[in-house]
């Protein structure tokens, strides 16, 4: 597809407010086809304004886990910006995706997926965000901390959180 009639396709989107609500029909797939190229753009304003419909327009489980399964395609800092808009997104349905964003070896891939964690993380991240928190880089640490005092603060304490706390005083985080 060329960049004009991408350019023409955001446009009609933005002028619909983004993908329809509810059911899927029939259009969905080639409007998050068009999303998906876009969010894979190598022209920063276009990556930016799918990016803005992977947070804030595209509804539903299937649209996260389509967006979701982008992740390993991309180059490390697209990475890092779909896993903040998938973070902001708020779809638990993108936390497989994100995990597996632990695993790479850029340090910031691994961040922003600490990062999203706060927001689509669940009980079952506190051990490995508490890992992190002790013993991963500055970057890491600070990402995982404040994701652990968010997931808290939404009120999903589990039995692990005393224990962890203890480990992360002592390094140095309140």
């Amino acid at each position: 597809m060329n960049r004009s009639c991408v350019l023409a396709a955001c446009f009609w989107l933005m002028a619909l407010g983004g993908l329809p609500a509810g059911p899927a029909r029939a259009g969905d797939d080639e409007l998050l086809g068009m999303i998906v190229e876009l969010v894979g753009s190598p022209d920063a304003d276009m990556r930016l304004l799918g990016l803005q419909q992977v947070r804030e327009e595209a509804p539903g489980k299937a649209a996260t886990r389509r967006f979701a399964a982008l992740l390993p395609d991309l180059g490390p800092a697209v990475q890092v910006q779909l896993i903040d808009a998938l973070g902001d997104r708020g779809d638990d349905t993108a936390r497989p995706g994100v995990l597996a964003m632990l695993a790479v070896e850029t340090e910031a891939v691994r961040a922003a997926a600490l990062r999203a964690l706060a927001r689509i993380g669940t009980a079952d991240d506190g051990p490995a965000l508490a890992r992190m928190a002790a013993s991963g880089s500055d970057m890491e640490r600070e990402a995982a901390r404040g994701s652990l005092r968010r997931l808290r603060a939404r009120g999903r304490r589990t039995p692990w959180s005393k224990r962890w706390r203890m480990r992360m005083r002592r390094c140095g985080s309140s």
